[in-house]
């Protein structure tokens, strides 16, 4: 059932890690679908409707049901300190991944009804 949800994720382009569109994001998905989901510690397609660019979401904090306020809409870039400790995180799921890569990856705040597509927030 639909209700206000919460989400606080690390998130970057798909284009960060070569998925520059919806149907390679949704083959990466596949490939990957075991380990890829919504809970905190995963990473996962966001849920924003993906239409002018796609994103990859790694979650924080899920609150379902929530109920504070509904203006949440925060974005920003990650502190230095932030990148050093996520960047084993981001290794982990996509092998390789840079520091560099990391100065893509935000940090977004967000509070909606998720009977609609999230906000596509970066």
């Amino acid at each position: 059932m639909s209700c206000e949800v919460r989400h606080k994720v690390l998130r970057m382009p798909g284009s960060t890690v070569g998925l520059n569109t919806r149907e390679e994001l949704w083959e990466y998905e596949s490939a990957h679908e075991e380990e890829m989901n919504w809970q905190p510690g995963c990473f996962a397609v966001a849920l924003c409707s993906q239409k002018t660019r796609t994103f990859i979401d790694y979650y924080l904090k899920v609150e379902e049901p929530y109920f504070g306020p509904r203006n949440i809409l925060y974005a920003r870039k990650l502190k230095e300190s932030e990148k050093k400790k996520y960047l084993p995180v981001f290794r982990k799921q996509f092998p390789g991944f840079t520091p560099e890569q990391m100065d893509t990856v935000h940090y977004c705040d967000f509070a909606w009804y998720n009977g609609t597509d999230a906000p596509d927030l970066y």
